[in-house]
């Protein structure tokens, strides 16, 4: 028969001719072929990411063992992390890990309890936020008008909703009615061109403040409610992102003139202001022109 996985013992005996006998009993264990661990991985962080200088980050890693599923129980793999040389801990998965400035190689070691091991390492740069350079044109972010090299400048991209760390907006169409990229939206305003836009935050709500209580101008916002109510003012991006809180509180008279701070008097582009008074609201487009 062919012999179980598990322990066995067998007796010998030996007798002589007088009937004295000794016996003897050894002990078998027959178990699996250890194999070694493989396909070792680092689940996170992703190779060539990049982390601020005293981010923490969590580190995850997986690996396969055909004796882990073993019947008789299996074997216990230890996850040991370091970075170039240096231990960083043990476990599956780590977190609170801290690395030092310019680029790190993570490397994890996954060992059985026989010693046989698999191994993966990735890349990580960190990075002081001073000199961070997320487009790797050479220029820091903090120097650098534009840090995804899309073409827009970071302030314009902020303006008008879109994300100045990623160039694949720049492709997007979704702020001009006839099909124009945003990039393409950028250079005809730089150009001077007329450009249509989207605005999608321009609503009328039931109980519209009628427009012609509201005047806007490139000082600021004059309105007209009943006195004591309260009204809340805000300048707003064409997205509908909050740019600026202009007022919040209750009426001063009837009248109020809210004026523009130096920053927005000075900006460009197309910003909304939206009036809110008693659970109405009103919102207009305002075009801000640098003279």
């Amino acid at each position: 028969d062919d012999i179980q996985i598990g322990t066995y013992e067998i007796s010998f005996t030996v007798e002589d001719p007088l009937g004295e006998s000794e016996t003897v009993a050894v002990k078998f264990v027959f178990k699996n072929l250890n194999e070694a661990p493989f396909g070792a991985r680092i689940l996170e962080p992703a190779n060539g990411s990049k982390v601020s200088l005293g981010a923490s980050i969590k580190l995850r890693g997986s690996c396969l063992d055909p004796d882990l599923d073993a019947p008789e129980g299996g074997e216990t793999l230890t996850y040991s992390w370091t970075h170039d040389g240096e231990e960083l801990g043990t476990g599956e998965v780590l977190t609170g890990v801290i690395l030092p400035e310019g680029p790190c190689t993570i490397t994890l070691t996954v060992t059985d309890v026989e010693g046989l091991s698999a191994s993966a390492w990735v890349v990580v740069e960190v990075q002081n936020a001073s000199v961070a350079d997320n487009d790797g044109d050479g220029i820091p972010d903090a120097t650098d008008p534009d840090d995804d090299n899309d073409g827009m400048p970071d302030d314009w991209e902020s303006e008008h909703g879109l994300d100045p760390n990623s160039a694949d907006d720049r492709n997007g169409t979704n702020h001009s009615t006839d099909g124009y990229t945003n990039l393409e939206m950028y250079l005809n305003e730089l150009a001077g061109d007329p450009v249509e836009w989207v605005t999608t935050a321009v609503r009328y709500f039931r109980g519209t403040i009628d427009i012609s209580n509201i005047s806007v101008t490139a000082r600021g916002v004059t309105f007209r409610v009943p006195a004591g109510s309260p009204v809340r003012a805000e300048l707003l991006y064409l997205s509908g992102k909050v740019c600026t809180v202009l007022y919040e509180g209750a009426m001063r008279g009837e009248t109020m003139t809210i004026p523009f701070d130096r920053k927005t008097q000075h900006s460009t582009g197309i910003r909304l202001v939206r009036v809110a008074e008693s659970g109405r609201v009103k919102v207009v487009p305002l075009m801000m022109v640098r003279r």
